[in-house]
């Protein structure tokens, strides 16, 4: 089930990008199946700072997603609304909504990652993470991870402070 909150989106960004899908049937250009996976928490009735924090991040994925779009690529995202749910990635993963998609971005749960992980390598999809950074997913060849880890960002700091020394 596609969660629908086009409206809760910048209503001319998302009409834009459903007019590009719709007029595209004619269209030659590639087109790229996305799958957004996130907990959006939409059967509750009071939205979390966490969920909030997803439908602004979907916001933005829309946005870029719009500007991406050029003479040869057209992009298609579809939105599923995974919940804190272990039960909602088998869903998904049990039906025909993940068919012919060509990466996802999402989940954002460590237990749920888990989950997909494997059939994400079975079917060669890839999986990419904006908000986890959990070391222990690392090795998976399908895995793209953009969020780095505590310990890199210390690494970072640290040679950052050995690089500047008494200027600081």
């Amino acid at each position: 089930e596609l969660l629908n909150i086009i409206s809760i989106a910048n209503d001319s960004i998302s009409d834009s990008i459903s007019d590009s899908i719709s007029d595209s049937i004619a269209d030659t250009r590639k087109v790229i199946e996305l799958a957004l996976m996130l907990p959006f928490e939409s059967k509750q009735t009071k939205r979390s700072t966490q969920a909030t924090r997803m439908l602004e991040f979907y916001q933005g994925a829309l946005l870029a997603l719009h500007n991406a779009q050029n003479d040869s690529t057209l992009f298609r995202l579809r939105v599923y609304d995974t919940e804190r749910s272990e039960r909602r990635i088998i869903e998904l993963m049990n039906s025909d909504a993940l068919n012919e998609v060509d990466g996802i971005v999402g989940p954002a749960y460590t237990i749920q990652i888990e989950q997909l992980l494997p059939w994400c390598e079975k079917n060669q999809v890839p999986l990419l993470l904006p908000f986890n950074d959990d070391a222990d997913l690392k090795g998976h060849p399908y895995l793209y991870q953009f969020n780095a880890s505590h310990n890199q960002k210390a690494i970072t700091v640290t040679n950052w402070i050995q690089r500047k020394g008494d200027s600081i």
